[in-house]
């Protein structure tokens, strides 16, 4: 098989499995705030997607990019039902995706460090595909240290902490980063 080819539908099936994961996930998100930042990440993901289904006929053009196989698929669903059966708070929810998205992560470097050869587009779109999930990753990090910490800033601060969505797709605090980091490292 053609290594862009391949490069492409692991991309393919990378972005769509993430597409699948805040599908999976969305109903049981309980703040308005994290909604907003699943449907931005999702349609990050779904951006990647279509960006691979744009070139992928410049590599093959008797099929289609390859997505998420239905056992895969019912495994992930399975494993976010099983780690939100007894607990299905935000601060969870956000570990999970943070695991989902360290997996990617790993699989998309050890693509691009493998794979030297592929054509400039291809490797573009995967190196797009590795930094979004990165970005990603550190979202889910500060909505995991958020959730874990919001009992102590309220008690802290004595008001409500304020999330604003940037246009980016991520978020900042009324507290500094640090000020939460300092805070995550003495109470975490």
């Amino acid at each position: 098989m053609d290594i862009n080819k391949k490069v492409l539908n692991e991309v393919s099936k990378g972005a769509k499995m993430g597409m699948d994961a805040i599908k999976f996930v969305s109903d049981k998100v309980s703040d308005s705030r994290f909604q907003r930042v699943l449907n931005v990440e999702y349609l990050k993901y779904k951006e990647i997607f279509n960006r691979v289904g744009n070139i992928y006929h410049n590599y093959d053009l008797t099929d289609d990019p390859q997505e998420t196989n239905i056992m895969n698929k019912a495994m992930t669903w399975y494993g976010i039902q099983m780690n939100t059966m007894t607990d299905k708070s935000n601060s969870n929810i956000s570990e999970l995706l943070l695991q989902g998205t360290n997996m990617g992560i790993i699989e998309g470097r050890r693509l691009l460090n493998n794979n030297p050869s592929v054509d400039k587009n291809v490797r573009q779109i995967l190196d797009d595909f590795v930094v979004m999930q990165e970005d990603i990753y550190c979202s889910a990090l500060i909505l995991r240290m958020y959730y874990r910490m919001i009992s102590v800033c309220k008690y802290f601060s004595g008001k409500k902490i304020n999330f604003y969505l940037t246009e980016e797709g991520g978020f900042l605090s009324s507290f500094s980063l640090f000020f939460i980091v300092s805070l995550t490292k003495s109470y975490c």
